[in-house]
């Protein structure tokens, strides 16, 4: 029985081992983005009134009684990798001009038609737009003018109509947006590029004066920006600098284990391989006690100088 027994824990420790070289490490990441394109839909039954390049953008009603609303695009495939996980967004935006203080709740929904941003500039406080360009987005045309234009299939922009987020707006200031929905846009953006087609933020419409008015890219203020957070897969036989430094030991382990790396450990974390956290360890010991743990395969989070990097450890 002991032989039996001894041959059984050798099959579980090679079972549990291969499954771990099967495994990718992952290396948490973070971006901002700037947009690369934007622009105001102005309501207007001709469809020739945009504002490409202004400074600004607008949603809600104005006083008179139009609708705004305001395309934004960020061009996620090009700062991400295939294979990368997004783990968190924060849409963040500057309010430079309100008609009264009162809170308004904007929706942000994908767009789900491509469009354009062309050479027209309001100037002044931009609240009416100008004369469209060729290429810009209208309300009634996803791209105005030259030799194809494209309307939109309903005047007003094409947009999913149910709100991926929503942020309550009041007066002047930095505000931010987050949601589980726009986390998921943005991966579909990543894992499908021919998705992305932006965000359209729609304020409260049906009441006078609600419109808001925001910096857009083209102002210096560069206050309009998307944060992505992500996971990015680190192969095990990589031979990057990340897992030169970092090596945790032994692995697998029975009781505890070391984390050898070049750079200040400032946070150990133990999360089973759905996330939930397990233990939080001392960073300042050299050893790492995971005895009360059952046996298994765990991640081992860790803060190691400004990196976040997660590794597959097994427990005996």
């Amino acid at each position: 029985m002991v032989i039996n027994r001894n041959i059984y824990t050798m099959k579980t420790n090679l079972l549990l081992l291969l499954t771990l070289i099967s495994i990718e490490f992952t290396w948490a990441q973070s971006v901002t983005l700037s947009p690369d394109k934007d622009n105001t839909l102005y309501e207007s039954a001709s469809g020739d009134i945009s504002n490409g390049a202004g400074d600004y953008l607008f949603f809600g009603q104005t006083n008179q009684g139009d609708l705004r609303r305001a395309l934004i695009s960020f061009d996620v495939a090009s700062a991400l990798q295939p294979g990368d996980s997004v783990t968190n967004v924060i849409l963040r935006f500057e309010v430079s001009k309100v008609p009264n203080n009162t809170s308004r709740t904007t929706n942000i929904h994908t767009v789900s038609t491509d469009w354009g941003e062309g050479s027209s500039n309001a100037g002044g406080e931009e609240g009416t737009g100008t004369a469209a360009s060729t290429g810009d987005a209208t309300w009634t045309m996803a791209f105005f003018g030259g030799t194809n234009p494209i309307p939109w299939a309903n005047a007003g922009g094409d947009f999913n109509p149910t709100a991926s987020g929503s942020v309550d707006v009041t007066g002047t200031g930095p505000y931010s947006a987050s949601s589980a929905q726009m986390i998921a846009d943005v991966q579909d953006w990543l894992n499908n590029p021919s998705n992305n087609n932006g965000w359209i933020l729609i304020g409260v419409e049906g009441t006078n004066a609600s419109a808001k008015r925001i910096d857009s890219r083209e102002n210096s203020s560069n206050s309009l920006s998307l944060q992505i957070d992500f996971l990015r897969p680190v192969a095990l036989n990589s031979k990057s600098d990340l897992n030169k430094t970092v090596s945790v030991f032994p692995n697998p382990v029975s009781s505890s284990f070391e984390i050898k790396s070049n750079a200040e450990i400032k946070n150990v974390e133990v999360l089973d391989l759905n996330g939930k956290r397990k233990k939080v360890l001392n960073p300042i010991t050299k050893l790492f006690d995971i005895s009360d743990l059952d046996r298994g395969i765990y991640l081992i989070k860790m803060q190691i100088g400004d990196n976040s990097i997660t590794q597959k450890l097994i427990k005996n």
